[in-house]
């Protein structure tokens, strides 16, 4: 009898870890401490200030980190799958944008001759226009927020928010897990991207 009523109640504390484990938001997990939630909340209001712009312009989100990358790549374009790395894109994702982008006639795309698997994707003048226009809404948005620290403080912010988006600093392989997200759909709905 013992036995049995030791069982159920390590077996109830295991439901209980288990059940905390398994349903925790990840919100809850990331807000739990001063800077997660201060994180959390600043890339909340980025967030929703930076998308309407892009809406204002026609882009979405993952096709404006798609064009952000290939406009600060050097001559000649980036293979498509380094931008959707750089972009925080799966693959398939920034092919889907790049054939939309490319009707647009905001990208050129190329096979590369060397390689014919790789794919070269490179700005037209009309999207590094776009790229300007929106980027310059942008900053100017943003410059009241970026004023209220001193130029020494940004500096040192960007440092320590670039510190902790590098994924492999201070991490083994088998702990990498990037911080940069994938762009998904994860709504279980089918998605096409509208876009730009």
């Amino acid at each position: 009898m013992a036995g049995s009523v030791a069982f159920w109640c390590c077996s109830v504390q295991a439901r209980s870890v288990l059940a905390d484990t398994v349903f925790v938001n990840v919100d809850e997990l990331v807000t739990q401490r001063p800077l997660g939630r201060l994180v959390a909340m600043l890339a909340r209001e980025f967030t929703a200030r930076t998308v309407t712009v892009l809406q204002r312009h026609g882009f979405t989100e993952a096709g404006w980190w798609l064009l952000s990358e290939l406009a600060t790549a050097p001559p000649g374009g980036l293979p498509l799958g380094e931008a959707a790395r750089r972009a925080g894109l799966g693959a398939s994702t920034a092919t889907a944008l790049s054939d939309r982008l490319a009707e647009q006639g905001l990208l050129l795309r190329q096979r590369c001759p060397g390689n014919r698997r790789l794919v070269i994707a490179e700005l037209t003048d009309a999207g590094y226009r776009g790229v300007a226009t929106v980027r310059a809404e942008l900053n100017g948005l943003f410059a009241d927020t970026y004023e209220r620290l001193s130029s020494t403080e940004r500096d040192s912010l960007t440092r320590l928010l670039t510190r902790l988006l590098d994924a492999d600093a201070g991490t083994s392989s088998s702990e990498h897990v990037p911080l940069k997200p994938v762009l998904r759909n994860t709504t279980g709905r089918g998605t096409s991207p509208s876009g730009r």
